[in-house]
Order: C-alpha cells, then sequence, then structure tokens
C-alpha cells in the first residue's frame, strides 16, 4: 500500500462533500420536502456541523478518545483497488466544514441540483 498525504486529498474532499450533499438533498425531496430553500439550508446547516466535527471533533469509545478522518482509495479500471491510498496532510487537516457552502453552491445554484456530472459507480461491479 503507498500511503500518499496531501496531494489530491483536499478536492478528492470537495468532490465526495459534493456528492454526499447531492444524496442527502435527494433523501430530502424522498420525503416530501419540496421547498428547494429548504432543502438547502438543511443540507448547509447539516454539512456544516457534520464538516466541523470530522476536521476538529473527536468521541470517546471505550475508555479512548478518536478522531473520524475519510480516505480515498484510488480504483482502477478493473474496479479494484490500486494501492494507493490518499490521506490528508497532517499540517492542514481536512477542511470540510469550509466546503459545507460551496458544495451547496455547486449543486443549488450551479447545476440545477444535478450531481451527474460527476461520475460514480460500484466497485464490484465493472
Amino acid at each position: 500500500m503507498q500511503i500518499i498525504q496531501g496531494d489530491i486529498h483536499d478536492p478528492l474532499t470537495a468532490t465526495f462533500q459534493t456528492l454526499e450533499l447531492a444524496r442527502l438533498n435527494d433523501a430530502l425531496k424522498e420525503s416530501g420536502i419540496t421547498d428547494p430553500a429548504v432543502r438547502r439550508t438543511i443540507c448547509e446547516t447539516y454539512f456544516f456541523h457534520s464538516g466541523y466535527f470530522l476536521d476538529s471533533g473527536w468521541f470517546a469509545d471505550q475508555g479512548r478518545r478518536f478522531r473520524a478522518g475519510t480516505y480515498f482509495a484510488e480504483v482502477g479500471p478493473d474496479g479494484k483497488e490500486t494501492g494507493a491510498v490518499y490521506l490528508p496532510d497532517p499540517t492542514v487537516g481536512t477542511m470540510y466544514h469550509e466546503y459545507a457552502h460551496g458544495a451547496a453552491a455547486w449543486l443549488f445554484d450551479d447545476h440545477g441540483e444535478d450531481a451527474s456530472e460527476i461520475e460514480t459507480g460500484d466497485a464490484n461491479e465493472v
């Protein structure tokens, strides 16, 4: 496994958060929340607070403290992980809460609530 700190972790974080924000928006639509302004406020509020916890928070379990984190494992055309794992730069960390409103702007203002521009797939289905 090749662990790469920094490098492209930051832009991957922004793309990942945008996808997650779009999924929450879709769930809110499916749950009957029809007002886009209300959905956007919920998305921004949730991802700002969730992002702050991911950026700076910790939780206790079994008498110890832990920080949640995200990493990104690169997947090749065959659907298998390449062995490259991207971690945040330890001197900077992550900036999820800073990106929350930008992800919402990308989805609601710039792309009409359509995140299909970001290619996704199932690594188990090649």
